[in-house]
């Protein structure tokens, strides 16, 4: 049991395999369509479009202790350094900045230009910030990059100097309202020790940050060039192409191939036949004459009920030539038409009959006098049954003991009886048929019904206690 189930599984993964395939191989023009119109527009873009350069300022968080050194602690110092370059990295793009980059520029760029073409990164792990400037002309983007590195710094040195000259008068306003008496003593010494560090520190201020490398002018374009641009492409294309394809497939489910119409019925192909309808080749139906044969070897195979899931898939013709095929080899074959709403037999063969199977079955009429033969070919061994006048209650006169006496009678007087049947899906006809016949062989059309209306038609059978012989792959 348990290699029986691996083989079952293993088969159906070769059967999902194959469909795949199938399904990249029909589908192959829409997955490549988009893959070959990336390739081709990035390629056009890539050589059209002007090259993009990029050039670098690196700015170094400094380190100094001159604020230690003067008052004893670190004035200016985030708590964590590297929280103090993401902060920093975080104001090269202000506004105060970026006017100052404008004015120092000339005016060449206006401040949305400017922002948009600089990316600031801070690297916390070396402590640096950098600025890239990206443009087609490798001079300019060296010359953003730079004035944007030097603006900080300045903005920075400016606030810094500020602060420290805001401190500083503070201090000389206390120095100036010192009493008489407080003149040339500790605390006039006390302060004016600070005024002078304050002084100081003012003077060497720099904003904490210094340009470690300015930004060169580059000598190569940074944007992708043609074969990389077009392999992105190609393969963004590729990839949105598969997914139109698989979305085209799920909403098409179309049986395309034969493995399709196996997958979901469940049972052999006994022949792949062609759907022109006036095409005279016969042999397809020799190899389903001789399947029907072999089938013949564990079971009787004389009276078969021709079907399919839904209409015009084939049938009807099917059932003509599989009964002038076996007539052909030397059977007497009765074809007849079980179809008693939509009758389309005689319209195939183009002849026209006022009795039928219904007076048969109504007792009106005995079988001699509606049987219609065949010329041709066949030599007088096929023979044609007419519907007669339809009736308004079908199933319930095919399902009738008198129908299955007529069939019963049929099948004991010809070596095969073929009955030409409705659809499965429209009707229930099929399953009143079928208890008159040895077998049915349902008909799929490939490009016509979908995989949903065969399942539902197994399942329509399956149902009834019905399971077909073979299905008749017509395409």
């Amino acid at each position: 049991m348990v290699e029986s189930n691996n083989h079952e599984v293993t088969r159906t993964d070769r059967v999902q395999l194959a469909t795949i395939a199938r399904v990249l191989k029909r589908r192959r023009w829409v997955i490549l369509g988009p893959a070959i119109l990336g390739l081709a527009l990035a390629f056009a873009v890539t050589w059209l479009a002007p090259p993009k350069y990029v050039a670098t300022a690196k700015l170094l968080r400094q380190n100094t202790t001159f604020d230690k050194v003067l008052f004893g602690v670190r004035v200016f110092e985030f708590s964590e350094p590297r929280a103090n370059v993401i902060a920093a990295a975080g104001q090269v793009k202000l506004g105060n900045v970026v006017e100052g980059v404008a004015a120092e520029l000339g005016g060449r760029r206006t401040d949305a230009e400017l922002v948009d073409m600089v990316k600031v990164t801070p690297a916390v792990e070396s402590d640096l910030i950098l600025i890239a400037a990206e443009s087609t002309d490798p001079i300019e983007a060296a010359d953003v990059a730079n004035a944007f590195a030097r603006g900080f710094i300045k903005i920075r040195q400016d606030r810094a100097q500020s602060a420290l000259a805001e401190a500083r008068s503070q201090v000389e306003a206390e120095l100036a309202a010192l009493e008489p008496e407080e003149q040339g003593g500790t605390r006039e010494n006390a302060l004016e020790t600070r005024r002078e560090r304050l002084l100081a520190f003012e003077s060497v201020q720099t904003g904490g940050y210094e340009v470690a490398a300015p930004a060169a002018a580059p000598t190569s374009a940074a944007t992708f060039g043609a074969p990389v641009s077009g392999i992105v492409a190609g393969v963004a294309g590729a990839i949105f192409g598969l997914l139109f394809a698989l979305a085209l497939q799920t909403l098409d489910s179309r049986a395309r191939h034969r493995d399709d119409v196996t997958a979901s019925l469940g049972v052999p192909v006994l022949a792949e036949v062609p759907i022109a309808r006036h095409s005279g080749n016969l042999e397809p139906y020799r190899v389903l004459r001789s399947n029907l044969r072999f089938l013949e070897q564990d079971r009787r195979v004389r009276s078969l009920v021709i079907t399919s899931s839904v209409a015009n898939e084939g049938k009807t013709h099917t059932a003509v030539r599989l009964a002038r095929s076996l007539a052909i080899s030397g059977a007497v074959v009765v074809l007849v038409e079980g179809d008693l709403r939509r009758p389309s037999l005689e319209s195939t063969l183009g002849i026209t009959c006022r009795k039928g199977l219904t007076d048969l079955v109504l007792g009106e009429a005995q079988i001699d006098e509606v049987l219609r033969p065949l010329d041709g070919e066949t030599h007088g061994r096929l023979h044609f049954l007419p519907p007669g006048p339809l009736p308004p209650n079908p199933a319930e006169l095919l399902g009738s003991a008198e129908a299955l006496a007529v069939f019963a009678a049929l099948a004991a007087r010809f070596d095969y009886l073929i009955i030409d049947a409705p659809p499965i899906l429209p009707v229930p006809d099929v399953l009143e048929l079928a208890t008159a016949a040895d077998g049915i062989i349902t008909v799929a059309r490939l490009n016509l019904v979908r995989s949903e209306e065969i399942r539902r038609a197994r399942d329509r059978l399956q149902r009834g206690g019905l399971r077909p012989l073979g299905v008749i792959v017509a395409g």
